[in-house]
């Protein structure tokens, strides 16, 4: 199986098992729920910061969301390691990614499209390299001249 293949095979493998298992599922949604509710309280707190009570109060909670979060996130993160743990050991950065819902499919195509062709040896990694900021510039809307292709980035 291919590199690709392999990791495109593990991140639909790791969707599906966040979808399907109960546990991965209402762990993943909390998270999410969590998240978003820190992001509220934080916003509350600043605003607050000249009235010593509400602030005070918004801050406990705030503690109080975080220590959760940090709970979850945990039992999360080790419910999909145990799952998943080959994955992990090779590729830590995309597991993380993967697990947390957090990679544009995309990119990741376009990433593991240009690999291939330089591991194919269809194209060096030079070239791979200015695909990718071509890649970016477009899908971004960055100015054409956004990236300096001359730079030498791969000493």
């Amino acid at each position: 199986m291919s590199t690709k293949n392999y990791i495109l095979t593990q991140k639909q493998a790791i969707d599906n098992f966040r979808e399907n298992d109960p546990v991965a599922n209402d762990l993943f949604r909390d998270l999410q729920l969590q998240t978003q509710e820190i992001k509220e309280t934080f916003a509350k707190v600043r605003a607050a910061s000249e009235h010593p009570e509400i602030f005070s109060a918004l801050n406990e909670n705030m503690e109080e969301l975080n220590k959760l979060n940090k709970i979850c996130k945990k039992e999360y993160e080790s419910l999909m390691s145990d799952k998943f743990a080959d994955f992990k050991n090779r590729y830590p950065t995309l597991f993380d990614k993967f697990i947390n819902n957090d990679m544009d499919d995309n990119i990741l195509n376009h990433v593991l499209d240009t690999y291939t062709m330089v591991e194919q040896g269809q194209i060096n990694s030079r070239q791979g390299r200015n695909m990718g900021m071509d890649f970016t510039t477009q899908k971004f809307g960055l100015p054409k001249d956004f990236f300096d292709k001359n730079k030498d980035f791969l000493q």
